[in-house]
């Protein structure tokens, strides 16, 4: 039954794309660009106008959107050293808990690892009680 829906899915994903591709240039031309507005250049901008890098020949604008592209890249993904901020850690006493196993997964994310263990030591000693209070419930029952 699985393989049979995960076939479904991939057939339905594949004439999804074959129909986005068809009808999302319908025309067969490119699409021209919308117009954006034109900022002051940079000092690390190219030194070239939009006329001019339309009037060179196309091998030679594919060279220059390459470097642009490696310029860009080599610059988004340079590692950038930040200091980490120290994380502030809650206590376990802090949280308003009036019933049994009342802490939020937001609220145990906060808890120093000490506090996490001691969380999770009493959620599971809490566990162990109800188990043992289920089990006599259902004995008294039979």
């Amino acid at each position: 039954m699985k393989k049979t829906a995960a076939i479904l899915m991939v057939f339905v994903l594949l004439v999804a794309g074959i129909f986005f591709m068809l009808f999302n240039n319908s025309s067969g031309q490119d699409t021209p660009m919308p117009e954006t507005t034109q900022t002051p250049p940079a000092e690390d901008d190219f030194p070239i106008t939009k006329e001019q890098f339309e009037s060179l020949p196309i091998v030679e604008q594919q060279e220059i959107l390459e470097e642009f592209v490696a310029d860009f890249w080599q610059d988004e993904l340079a590692p950038v050293e930040i200091a980490a901020p120290e994380k502030k850690y809650l206590s376990l006493d802090i949280f308003n808990r009036p019933y049994m196993q009342t802490i939020t997964e937001r609220e145990f994310s906060q808890l120093s690892p000490e506090d996490q263990e001691k969380a999770i030591a009493e959620t599971t000693e809490t566990c162990r009680e109800i188990r043992v209070h289920i089990l006599d419930v259902i004995a008294q029952a039979k």
